[in-house]
């Protein structure tokens, strides 16, 4: 999924998982890296004495250093957030000026251009990985190369793998229909029940307490302390 670039609780917003704003992915295997450029945040429990690891992609333009304020202000003791910065490159979008992206933009309409390549090149999926996740978060993001993702392409540990998806319904960068097409994509990939979608009244491409209190719960709830 591609996670929002856009204004997070605070100035800019997040990229999460195969597009600039991206979703967050849970894991329980020992431990989850990011997976997908931009790729969703995701939960993992290696190295995590009785815990669990949080990994999220911020989005376009941005840094990993806001996410890592907002979310320490949400975080429970045994769960650690992981917030990478993406590399610094030209952005079609943008003309072409230099930027933190995980790969290239080129349009922001459902019918867009999209940069395979670099999509392919960030990283691998959080959808396709063999590793076994707790869940994936979605924030204010869509699905990159939708069209051509199959069904086929999701790896069987994680066919049951819950999503919480959190879309703005006032967002002008990355409008809630590109929100509302993923979540009717990822029904088609997986089990519809595991999936959550929700819009929050009057949001930009920004972020509100109420969602960040569901990402807590959804966090919370996919990754509970181990004794």
């Amino acid at each position: 999924m591609a996670a929002r670039g856009r204004a997070r609780p605070g100035p800019a917003r997040a990229q999460a998982a195969a597009a600039h704003p991206q979703p967050a992915t849970l894991g329980r295997a020992p431990r989850f890296t990011a997976a997908g450029t931009p790729s969703p945040s995701q939960l993992s429990r290696r190295g995590c004495v009785g815990g669990g690891q949080v990994i999220f992609l911020h989005g376009l333009g941005d840094t990993g250093h806001g996410w890592a304020e907002a979310f320490a202000g949400i975080r429970s003791p045994h769960v650690k957030y992981i917030c990478p910065h993406a590399p610094v490159m030209p952005v079609s979008l943008n003309m072409n000026m230099a930027m933190p992206s995980w790969f290239d933009i080129i349009g922001l309409s459902p019918d867009a251009q999209e940069d395979e390549a670099g999509i392919k090149q960030a990283a691998e999926h959080a959808l396709t990985t063999h590793q076994k996740l707790a869940g994936v978060i979605a924030l204010s993001c869509w699905l990159p190369l939708r069209t051509s993702f199959s069904q086929g392409a999701i790896s069987g540990v994680n066919k049951d793998i819950p999503i919480l998806q959190c879309h703005g319904d006032c967002d002008p960068l990355v409008p809630l229909m590109f929100g509302s097409l993923t979540f009717e994509k990822l029904k088609s990939l997986i089990n519809p029940v595991d999936i959550t979608f929700k819009t929050y009244s009057g949001m930009m491409h920004s972020s509100c307490i109420e969602e960040m209190m569901d990402v807590k719960k959804f966090v919370d709830k996919h990754l509970p302390p181990v004794d």
